[in-house]
């Protein structure tokens, strides 16, 4: 399996199948484990050196994680996976070099990967420390690049270049945001990546791209029209999907290499079933008059998932930590197993208005979880998935 189908495997959640049945069983009368948890996204800082106006940490000021919180991460939520991104960008963490050295070294000696925008490459041989690297690559609009002068592009692609040259790094990935005008430059993106690794020792089986759909920031508290027009607003329509694949198409007649290339490492058929069904239900996400469908009876993955953002809440996943409000945070990374106890089985018992189909991003990683409890029947994976601690 290439490693494009792993990283977006919702199963690799069943890796913690034991701890997470236990917890479920112990939980409420122990609090032990209750500040524990397999995966955890750090964002280290909210400084940034682009400024994306899709980004919802924008201007969240230059707020550092503190260092001294580094060992109530390994020492106490002993994450088996952690996964470096934003907020900010991570690269930007003094000593970044030694931070990641100092994650991978403690006491759960975590896998570890990396999301970073590639404006910069910090010294050290951190990359080593990796499980995979991902490089957050965009279009340039109206001249400019993620709010910078257009030649910023070329600076990221150089940087990509060279993390392919890099033999330490196990894993290679390009991300690609796609949006209403832009989904044909993430094709010609995608064909100036074919045309640079051609060029250079790595193998297409340690690289990888994936298109990513830009989404706005929804808070199923405060739903309104707004909100939804923006959304659509960011949504490309048939006729340029249409384009895009007629565009694809053109360049794989030219060269039939690039086509592999795609099917074999690249997880391009979301633009394919985006068309066919997928741009409904997303514009129907910020539909204010929908009915939101009925809360899971349980959320598994808050009991092995993570984010702590940088000034040091810990939320129980993406979808709430967007909206920065502690009032929803788990707790914070200073507090103790008991105030962590309380808000875990609150998530737990999906009490908030993200504990469904429509808004949660965990929920085939749940729904695959209550499939296993109903059915008793583990899926089988191959090892590369089982040995994969990130979900």
């Amino acid at each position: 399996m290439h490693y494009i189908r792993q990283c977006l495997e919702p199963g690799r959640i069943l890796n913690y199948r034991d701890s997470i049945l236990e917890k479920s069983v112990t939980l409420a009368g122990n609090a032990d484990m209750a500040k524990q948890a397999g995966m955890v996204e750090l964002q280290l800082t909210d400084q940034c050196n682009l400024n994306c106006f899709h980004c919802h940490f924008r201007n969240q000021g230059d707020v550092f994680f503190r260092r001294e919180w580094l060992d109530l991460v390994t020492d106490e939520i002993l994450p088996q996976a952690v996964s470096l991104a934003g907020g900010g960008e991570p690269t930007l963490y003094p000593d970044f070099d030694g931070t990641v050295r100092k994650l991978k070294n403690g006491k759960s000696a975590p896998q570890i990967g990396l999301i970073t925008n590639g404006v910069f490459i910090p010294p050290g041989s951190w990359p080593s420390q990796l499980s995979w690297l991902r490089v957050s690559l965009y279009s340039v609009v109206g001249g400019r690049y993620a709010g910078m002068p257009f030649l910023m592009q070329e600076k990221v692609m150089d940087n990509i270049v060279r993390y392919m040259d890099m033999d330490e790094l196990p894993m290679l990935g390009v991300s690609l945001l796609y949006y209403k005008g832009n989904v044909a430059d993430c094709v010609k993106l995608s064909y100036e990546l074919y045309k640079r690794i051609k060029g250079v020792k790595r193998e297409i089986g340690r690289f990888n791209i994936q298109y990513k759909r830009a989404f706005v920031l929804c808070d199923p508290r405060r739903m309104n029209e707004k909100n939804h027009q923006e959304n659509l607003q960011l949504l490309p329509d048939r006729a340029e999907l249409a384009a895009a694949a007629s565009y694809k198409e053109e360049l794989c007649m030219a060269d039939a290499g690039f086509q592999e290339f795609l099917d074999i490492c690249s997880n391009y058929s979301q633009i394919e079933d985006f068309i066919h069904g997928g741009m409904e239900e997303a514009a129907a996400q910020t539909e204010p008059s929908r009915i939101t469908p009925q809360n899971f009876p349980h959320c598994y993955a808050v009991l092995e998932s993570r984010l702590i953002t940088p000034d040091g809440y810990v939320y129980p996943c993406p979808s709430i930590a967007e909206n920065r409000d502690t009032g929803l945070a788990l707790g914070h990374i200073t507090d103790k197993n008991e105030v962590f106890q309380k808000r875990v089985l609150h998530y737990y018992s999906c009490g908030s208005k993200w504990c469904n189909r429509r808004f949660c991003r965990h929920f085939r990683h749940n729904e695959l979880f209550q499939s296993l409890l109903d059915t008793g029947e583990m899926p089988e994976y191959g090892s590369s998935i089982r040995k994969d601690k990130f979900f």
